[in-house]
């Protein structure tokens, strides 16, 4: 398989620019960045692995995206997005290994229109893949559906339940309906709760890393 790369940093984020609010241990400055591309598509670039000691990124989708709205394609539950993403990991984990002076963490944020959709698909990721080098960036609010909305708080709960405990750190988000979509939002700024939100985030393990959308 010919590897492909990002071609522009313009898809790299500080992971410290989504505003901690935990004092939990983390990779701090430079060193840990959100890779918004397509992994489905291409890699992150070269010297992105060699500045940053952990790396997060989206699991990848098909079809189109317009101003984070993602298209609802049903190959991404038909076992081709699964088997496009598994092999994008088998060249992170090369990477990861040390080949190309790379020691380091890969991971993954899930949401309802990518690979990583619901919490089945996350816990079939995290037994497959070797936990020193790959993790979660749990998004649960990203996760859902717009019809999944009016019964919000139950589909959260289940999140949590299954994923908490293995989360390396979280999102806390709201969300807008835009189009036939979600997007995420600030906590505060979205059609969901903002203290049924607050209460479901503090239910999670009080040494997660958080991070909260402005």
């Amino acid at each position: 398989m010919t590897e492909k790369t990002s071609k522009s940093n313009s898809d790299l984020q500080e992971l410290r620019s989504l505003c901690t609010i935990s004092d939990a241990a983390w990779p701090s400055g430079i060193g840990s960045v959100f890779w918004q591309g397509n992994l489905l598509e291409c890699l992150p670039e070269q010297s992105i692995w060699a500045e940053s000691c952990m790396i997060a990124a989206w699991s990848g989708w098909f079809g189109e995206e317009t101003q984070g709205v993602y298209e609802a394609d049903p190959r991404l539950w038909l076992g081709k997005g699964d088997e496009m993403l598994h092999g994008q990991l088998d060249q992170i984990h090369k990477k990861l290994g040390g080949a190309d002076g790379v020691v380091g963490e890969f991971l993954l944020r899930p949401h309802a229109r990518h690979v990583l959709s619901d919490h089945l698909a996350c816990q079939r990721y995290l037994q497959e893949r070797p936990s020193d080098k790959f993790g979660l960036l749990l998004d649960p609010v990203a996760m859902l559906e717009p019809s999944m909305l009016p019964d919000a708080r139950d589909h959260l709960i289940r999140t949590r339940e299954a994923l908490g405990e293995h989360a390396r750190a979280l999102i806390v988000s709201n969300v807008n309906k835009v189009s036939d979509g979600l997007v995420s939002c600030a906590l505060d700024a979205g059609e969901l709760d903002s203290d049924m939100l607050r209460e479901q985030f503090q239910a999670y393990p009080s040494d997660l890393p958080r991070f909260t959308l402005y």
